[in-house]
């Protein structure tokens, strides 16, 4: 390999060990071609495919076009992920990271042709359609991200090796800022002013550039577009256009609407036949991209604008709703119109005046009185709006001038604080419908949320909790953050310091900030092959915040760096999926749980497993406790075993529950342990002491909590113990007093069909956050 190669097959390494997703590889011969040497892209600099060959064997064809490792031991060794690897990496994240930034940066000053007024539209969609724009959707949305994180790991722009990016930088915005003179543009500064508040490392150092106000702009906008919600897609793309500072989202949506065009033609001038259908192969598949930022699908789409929609339906805009304005529904949303269609013949069928109702789709979250004064009459108009601007325009007519005054006028309720009460009036059926919650019990799931009266429930969009009507309602509870995924989330956790959230789905662990609810991290697992699912099932951070561990269904266990985003052990021996992981509290050891029937204890300095704990059924989680003497392990068998985990003696077997189970945890003061089970239920253990038994005798459980529907799958306590937490396959959180066993209350947060797989409680403050199969955490 010549030096030339060499330097080429440095770049593709680069793109694929530290993008933030897999490349297609369309993206990324363009990625490539742009470099340090080379800022123009045309039909003499761009490479082809067989530039890729010089890095076989370590790359291979991926799913959907991208080019991947052929294993993930590749992406360790170039980035220099165990401590057995030479100290200096092949691929170094800093040099990684100005690289791609250049690559993106150069394109996006080319991709300002897309709306300059002198080029002719047909010479765009020629450009388009000839692959040179393949970089326009990753580039759009991570180019910022990159140079970020290259100036945070960089920190002097001014040496000689952030040269040639500043350059480029800087080149961009005199490019950026003629065409903006060029199209009359004026800049709007509100959403720079949102960059303000959260200035990192890296953006104080961009700060201080020519540049330095581009920049701000687009981290502002970022900021000011994950702060806001939205119900539709279009809705999203009028915001963002409206408030972008810059000309990047005019130049993306020119983009999208060329390709959009060019999948539906069949003839185009100055393309042949075999140029426009070998674009519609690389393009169609994901043409339509999602609209809302920082969505997966955001930079990979759909094929049709029908699956886009369902998409953004589903996952962004909290549902179908239903049309009648007083009922619950209308907030909370349903997930299919078949959904949708039973409740309106249930509740809806005729509208007073006999006519049917129509089922149709209403999203106007917003309303002009909303509360009930204290006598129990209802202020403002009740007129719904889509957007919270149009609610806050009709504040200010004349009309809106009136429901204000007569807000004011009266005394407020003591439930007036709290959002999204339903305007409902205490009618003879709510009396009825009151002394049916009051035979509830621990049921709570059992109730429809139309029957059930105000002062018992809390409604928010796309989710309602009930609160127990047998005991005093002590706690309460509002949504914090919706964290978007694009599959199935397996589990979540905390970490011990309260700032951050790790989730496990496909392909990846997460992590994000609990201020912002903004990802921060992207730690990707791929399949040995390249292709196919890879679940990471379990996640846990270290105590001091260092690290997270993830264990997946290739069998191992890795151990992940989280500040350089590399892996620092990846742990093998299981010959099953790892199912569940817990760090000790002294941060030297992670015990994993995997359905080989085996518990194995790893340790952090050696890298080797020190205790392998067998039965004769596979587990399905594990708990280290609070003095990380003991590990105890739930399994399909039913049962629970804690072990010494010095010498790996069974200290005890718990037998009660009737069928698997499937989630454990000690509590805070280390004395009891908690379970969940497929047979509905959770149970309190306590734990012998002292802890050695000479002879081993299964025991039953002290304190048995029924209530749920469906399987329960998810179980935590709170700080203090006093509260339980158990998530299930029925779609709801509840919330248990731990010494009595009643419920508190019980979330239905997750859009059918919705599993809670897993919840944990955050130890600073009181915050819960669940996962399920419709790919939206909530906390």
């Amino acid at each position: 390999m010549d030096a030339q190669d060499s330097e080429k097959a440095s770049r593709i390494l680069e793109w694929i060990a530290l993008a933030k997703r897999p490349m297609k590889k369309i993206e990324l011969l363009d990625g490539v071609t742009l470099h340090r040497g080379n800022s123009q892209l045309n039909e003499k600099t761009r490479l082809w495919e067989r530039v890729i060959d010089v890095c076989k064997p370590l790359v291979e064809d991926g799913p959907n076009g991208t080019v991947v490792f052929i294993h993930f031991t590749v992406q360790e060794y170039l980035l220099k992920l165990s401590p057995n690897i030479s100290d200096d990496p092949i691929v170094k994240p800093v040099d990684a990271h100005h690289d791609i930034s250049f690559a993106c940066i150069a394109y996006l000053r080319t991709a300002l042709d897309l709306i300059d007024p002198n080029i002719p539209e047909e010479q765009k969609m020629v450009q388009v359609a000839m692959g040179f724009h393949a970089l326009q959707l990753y580039a759009s949305e991570h180019w910022i991200t990159h140079l970020l994180e290259y100036a945070d790991f960089n920190g002097d722009l001014k040496d000689k090796a952030s040269q040639p990016l500043m350059e480029q930088l800087a080149s961009l915005y005199t490019v950026h800022e003629d065409m903006r003179v060029q199209l009359s543009r004026t800049p709007n500064t509100s959403a720079q002013s949102h960059a303000a508040g959260d200035v990192t490392k890296g953006l104080l150092y961009l700060s201080n550039i020519e540049a330095g106000n581009m920049v701000r702009q687009t981290v502002g906008l970022r900021k000011l577009l994950l702060n806001k919600q939205h119900i539709t897609g279009q809705e999203v793309e009028a915001f963002e256009m409206a408030q972008d500072s810059t000309l990047f989202t005019e130049v993306l949506l020119s983009y999208k609407k060329i390709v959009h065009y060019l999948l539906e033609v069949t003839l185009v001038p100055g393309l042949d036949r075999e140029q426009l259908a070998r674009f519609k192969q690389h393009y169609g598949p994901s043409a339509f991209v999602c609209h809302f930022r920082g969505c997966p699908r955001a930079t990979d789409g759909y094929s049709t604008e029908l699956k886009l929609r369902d998409h953004e339906t589903r996952v962004h805009a909290g549902g179908i709703k239903c049309s009648e304005m007083s009922c619950s529904w209308n907030r909370i949303g349903f997930n299919t119109s078949a959904a949708l269609k039973r409740h309106m013949q249930k509740y809806h069928s005729t509208l007073e005046s006999g006519k049917k109702s129509d089922v149709s789709v209403v999203r106007r979250k917003y309303i002009c009185g909303n509360s009930k004064t204290s006598n129990g009459d209802s202020w403002g108009c009740g007129q719904r709006f889509v957007l919270e601007s149009e609610l806050q325009r009709h504040f200010e007519s004349a009309a809106g001038q009136i429901c204000i005054a007569e807000k004011s006028s009266r005394l407020p309720t003591a439930h007036d604080d709290l959002p999204g009460r339903p305007e409902l009036q205490h009618t003879t059926a709510d009396r009825v419908s009151e002394k049916s919650v009051q035979d509830v019990g621990n049921f709570l799931n059992d109730l429809n949320i139309d029957d059930v009266p105000p002062e018992y429930k809390r409604e928010g969009d796309g989710w309602f909790a009930i609160f127990n009507p047998n005991v005093p309602r002590v706690l309460d509870v509002d949504l914090v953050h919706t964290l978007l995924h694009d599959s199935v989330v397996c589990c979540v956790r905390f970490s011990g310091d309260g700032k951050y959230i790790a989730t496990g789905c496909n392909h990846a662990a997460q992590i994000f900030d609990i201020s912002t609810g903004v990802r921060v991290s992207y730690l990707g697992h791929m399949p040995t092959d390249g292709a196919g699912d890879l679940y990471v099932r379990g996640v846990c951070f270290s105590p001091d915040g260092k690290y997270l561990a993830t264990g997946a269904g290739d069998r191992f266990v890795r151990l992940w760096d989280i500040k350089a985003k590399t892996i620092r052990h990846a742990f093998s021996g299981h010959e099953q999926d790892v199912y569940a992981l817990d760090f000790a509290r002294n941060g030297r050891i992670i015990a994993s749980a995997s359905s080989d029937r085996t518990v194995r204890l790893w340790d952090l300095d050696s890298g080797l497993a020190i205790l392998v704990l067998a039965i004769d059924d596979g587990f399905t989680s594990v708990a280290i406790s609070p003095d990380a003497r003991l590990v105890a392990a739930g399994s399909l068998d039913k049962s629970l075993r804690v072990w010494d985990v010095i010498n790996g003696s069974l200290v005890q077997k718990y037998d009660g529950h009737c069928d698997s189970v499937y989630s454990i945890a000690f509590a805070p003061n280390g004395r009891e342990l908690i379970s969940a089970s497929l047979d509905k239920t959770i149970m309190i253990w306590k734990l012998p002491l002292p802890l050695a038994s000479p002879d081993i005798d299964s025991i039953g459980g002290v304190r048995t909590f029924k209530g749920h529907k469906g399987f329960v799958l998810a179980v935590d306590l709170t700080p203090d113990g006093q509260w339980t937490l158990s998530g299930s396959k029925d779609r709801s959180v509840q919330f248990w007093d731990s010494q009595s066993g009643s419920a508190q209350l019980a979330i239905i947060g997750h859009k059918s069909p919705g599993t809670i797989f897993s919840l944990c409680w955050l130890l600073v403050t009181p915050v819960s956050i669940m996962s399920s199969h419709d790919s939206e955490p909530i906390g």
